[in-house]
């Protein structure tokens, strides 16, 4: 008897042993922290449409954040407004590239994103992915990702006056702390 009560003292001490070093052991890193994650809408025009013969056109991008979800717990929502003029057609559409752009929040906070752009076709949808930092106002020094996706270009569509004077994508956005 006295041997199964040794025993049983022994693997307690043990067991003891095993949980305390289980605690003092380092913990595994823990993943970055998501900050902002939005879903939305951007509509595009163009203006004259966009047809098969290279011509300048002015572009306006309009870019809806809502619903967001943040570690703010009143940022909601955000926006971003873009205008510019380029030569281009449905044949040579808009490049990859870099940029920035100043989202404006719900709350009054912006967030200045100094991005790399990829553009694509996956699965006859146009795909532009943004990877960047978040260089000014809320969340600097953290990192975003954004992805557009929208239908692929009509060529039909392109080959008929007035081209394509609109379009419509959806957008994804995450903001995360390193």
């Amino acid at each position: 008897m006295r041997t199964s009560v040794r025993r049983i003292a022994r693997s307690c001490v043990a067991v003891a042993f095993a949980g305390v070093f289980a605690l003092t052991t380092a913990a595994p890193a823990q993943a970055d922290a998501l900050d902002v994650t939005c879903t939305g809408t951007v509509s595009t025009t163009l203006s004259p449409g966009l047809t098969l013969t290279p011509q300048s056109i002015t572009t306006t991008n309009n870019f809806v954040y809502n619903p967001c979800t943040s570690t703010d717990p009143n940022l909601s929502s955000g926006q971003y407004s873009l205008t510019f003029t380029a030569v281009f057609s449905c044949l040579s559409p808009m490049d990859s590239g870099s940029g920035t752009k100043r989202i404006l929040w719900n709350t009054g906070q912006f967030s200045d994103f100094a991005f790399n752009s990829t553009t694509s076709t996956v699965g006859g949808q146009f795909v532009v992915v943004r990877t960047g930092v978040i260089t000014g106002g809320q969340f600097q020094g953290n990192t975003a990702v954004e992805t557009t996706v929208g239908p692929s270009l009509d060529l039909l569509a392109c080959a008929v006056p007035p081209g394509i004077t609109s379009r419509s994508s959806v957008t994804t956005l995450e903001i995360t702390s390193l």
